[in-house]
């Protein structure tokens, strides 16, 4: 029973954190949302370091094909597309209180959109931000050099004796392979353990003919919002050389956003008399959204699209005060996205 108790307390605490609950003894202001999208575009850079003694690979190590020049290019590996809710600033509103209404408890979320009345939120859940992978520490090549290496005047000298190095680790890898070593191992973990020690010592002084390519990926997120319909509204930039870049940075080639009204608003069936904010309005209104199709595109191809419903291209209408009467208890959850009415539920005070 303590344990239930503890977890009600962690759970009840974790609500909170995330959505604001008024008791109503006041007028509780709030937003409807407009609908906006998030990509999470994920990037990874690729950078080139030439090797100290790249110059010398074709004349010790018979490869023909080192690059001398450093280079970085980035590439997009993913894009996202979520539809998320954010303040629509012409839709502020205040709830009522009154002798004859039933408002007990107001909840709403961290931006102050409207996400409940008389019962506890639904909690959007929202993918976590990437957490690139752990690399291991770079091999630094003078770790591996003997002292000959070390001790030589040139930077030719060096390089040869580097590729002598690497001659000689290759040897006794296949003499160890082969089973015709001097000392062999006492067994297959032992062996296993030399090889990859040999692997490592060729694999750090070949960096210094071959360079060095380090792969990073980060995540970027971006937010774009139309209030109306558009063909091609400027989502972000990107360049194969610099990686995301500023709008006004025309390095960047363009990913554009279209979005389309599909007019599938619902039809209001409300009577005219039912249209009028009566006496006792509580001050509750809710989103009825229509449905917009959205692409994300760029010069080349679609790269993202869905349907949505988009409460840019809907309406908004008031909750009936006889609702929210001393006599009934109504609750109702909203789509934090759209404004929408997920649940409405009511029942009689004392049933």
């Amino acid at each position: 029973m303590k344990g239930f108790i503890s977890l009600f307390v962690i759970a009840f605490a974790m609500l909170q954190s995330v959505f604001a609950q008024d008791v109503v003894n006041e007028g509780v202001s709030y937003y409807l949302p407009k609908t906006a999208f998030k990509f999470r575009i994920l990037v990874e850079k690729t950078s080139f370091t030439p090797g100290e003694y790249a110059e010398y690979a074709s004349r010790y190590l018979k490869q023909s094909d080192a690059v001398l020049t450093p280079k970085t290019v980035y590439k997009i590996l993913d894009i996202k597309m979520q539809a998320i809710g954010v303040p629509d600033q012409t839709k502020h509103f205040t709830t009522k209180v009154g002798p004859k209404l039933n408002i007990q408890k107001v909840y709403v979320n961290e931006n102050g959109i409207l996400a409940s009345i008389n019962t506890e939120p639904v909690i959007n859940k929202e993918e976590g931000m990437f957490v690139p992978a752990l690399k291991s520490a770079p091999l630094n090549p003078r770790d591996y050099m003997n002292e000959d290496i070390l001790a030589a005047g040139s930077k030719a000298k060096m390089a040869q004796l580097c590729a002598e190095e690497i001659y000689t680790i290759r040897s006794s890898r296949n003499d160890l392979t082969r089973g015709t070593a001097e000392t062999m191992p006492k067994d297959g973990e032992q062996l296993r353990l030399m090889l990859a020690s040999l692997n490592t010592q060729e694999k750090a002084l070949r960096q210094l003919f071959e360079g060095v390519t380090v792969t990073d990926t980060t995540e970027h997120v971006v937010t774009v919002m139309a209030d109306a319909q558009t063909t091609g509204q400027l989502a972000f930039r990107f360049s194969d050389a610099f990686g995301m870049t500023t709008a006004d940075d025309f390095s960047g080639s363009p990913y554009y956003l279209s979005v389309t009204d599909l007019h599938q608003t619902p039809e209001d069936t409300r009577t005219e008399k039912e249209k009028i904010v009566q006496k006792d309005d509580p001050g509750l209104y809710i989103n009825v959204p229509g449905k917009a199709h959205v692409v994300l595109f760029n010069a080349n191809k679609t790269v993202k699209e869905m349907d949505v419903f988009y409460p840019q291209f809907g309406r908004v209408e008031a909750l009936n005060a006889s609702l929210f009467n001393r006599k009934i208890m109504t609750s109702f959850q909203l789509n934090q996205i759209t404004g929408k009415t997920m649940r409405l539920e009511s029942q009689e005070v004392g049933k």
